[in-house]
């Protein structure tokens, strides 16, 4: 006998026995797991009439009513959408002894309907001849979506809810005390943030991106993972900011120069993190190895997607140097060489060129994933290692042509 396991996933006998058991069963249910009904919301459910039955649950409890038969029923009339067979499959069944492990089984199955049906989405889109990386990134958005349907807490929320929320909510920011960064971020950066720098060799990416670092050290830990910086290089670099009396305390700074695989890499950032440094600069995404990935762009994409975790998850901000091509510094939007993916694990995008006739570098950012604006900022780099966003008569004697 050959089992349709596709047609496993849109079964409902479970459906059923959930809500048996919440109708003849939901006080006790209730007295022991206080919270039964936000683990559960209509679109769990595959049968239509299934979904309207558990609506109407929801809505009686909400309104204080006994959530049993005749109120369901009157709930249902006024709503046209009682449906008398489905109500009679699930008056005749039996409650579940044990809800919670129907709950589970209902939610994996949806999803897995979920899942399927982005299968069948996605093959269709390439088939119409989008592009796969646009498909990649519709895929890992909904597989966020995705994961959330397991996790048992899917309160249903109003814009109320959130505004409320947001409002008692305080968003922690690092300030850089770098006066660039000031100019363009003023309250400072959000915690857990990826920001990707990118621009073509030799426009101030390191510069500008250490600089950040030694700046920050006077307020907070810091931490550098260089792979094309060596150490020799980085004391030579910090003997002559100390000599220029730029602020700067190189005890707040954590230094690394040979992490060149993403597991190595991903362990010293735990670790930096659970000694409380907040700021972290890695130089850069082309020097980092990961042996899965034979196809560069597969690589990078990978290697940010799972920088950009560890930032979330740790609440610590790591700015990523990246290059970029002649045609992304061309384009009025920012990108990186070999990936349309990497920005979008950003939640900052920097781009930094050089424009060797002024002698003048211009910083190109956009600030969240939503925005579509990219404003620019000009940037003077002096010889005493200064970076500014004015410039004065000394400044302008000063300009260095490269870094």
């Amino acid at each position: 006998m050959i089992i349709d396991q596709e047609s496993l996933l849109f079964k409902s006998g479970f459906e059923v026995t959930i809500l048996t058991s919440l109708i003849f069963d939901y006080n006790t249910i209730e007295s022991s797991d206080p919270g039964i009904l936000t683990k559960i919301i209509p679109d769990d459910f595959y049968t239509p009439g299934h979904k309207e039955i558990y609506k109407a649950i929801l809505y009686l409890n909400e309104t204080d009513t006994p959530i049993n038969e005749e109120f369901i029923h009157k709930h249902l009339v006024q709503k046209d959408k009682f449906n008398e067979q489905v109500m009679l499959n699930i008056l005749t069944a039996s409650p579940a002894a044990n809800i919670n492990a129907y709950i589970d089984t209902l939610k994996k199955h949806r999803m897995s309907r979920e899942t399927l049906s982005l299968c069948n989405l996605s093959k269709n889109k390439l088939l119409e001849g989008i592009e796969p990386d646009t498909v990649l990134i519709d895929i890992e958005n909904s597989l966020d979506a995705l994961r959330k349907i397991g996790h048992g807490n899917n309160n249903i929320v109003t814009g109320a809810n959130l505004l409320e929320e947001y409002e008692q909510k305080t968003i922690e920011r690092v300030k850089t005390s770098f006066e660039p960064i000031e100019s363009i971020l003023p309250e400072g950066i959000d915690k857990g943030s990826l920001i990707v720098i990118t621009g073509e060799t030799e426009t101030g990416k390191t510069h500008l991106t250490y600089s950040i670092i030694e700046s920050a050290s006077n307020n907070c830990l810091t931490g550098l993972i260089s792979l094309e910086f060596g150490e020799e290089d980085w004391v030579t670099r910090i003997k002559g900011l100390m000599r220029s009396n730029i602020s700067i305390k190189p005890e707040n700074i954590y230094t690394e120069f040979d992490a060149y695989d993403i597991n190595s890499l991903s362990t010293i950032l735990y670790d930096w993190h659970n000694i409380g440094v907040k700021l972290v600069v890695i130089d850069s995404l082309s020097e980092i190895f990961n042996y899965n990935y034979s196809s560069e762009t597969e690589k990078i994409n990978y290697i940010a997607k799972v920088i950009n975790m560890i930032a979330k998850k740790t609440g610590m901000i790591i700015i990523l140097i990246a290059q970029g091509s002649k045609e992304d510094n061309n384009s009025n939007r920012p990108g990186v060489l070999n990936s349309v993916l990497v920005p979008h694990w950003a939640k900052i995008f920097w781009k930094i060129s050089y424009n060797e006739q002024t002698r003048v570098r211009t910083l190109q950012w956009k600030k969240n994933k939503q925005s579509r604006d990219y404003p620019l900022q000009k940037l003077y780099f002096n010889s005493n290692g200064e970076i500014t966003t004015g410039l004065n008569q000394s400044m302008k004697k000063n300009l260095k042509p490269l870094n």
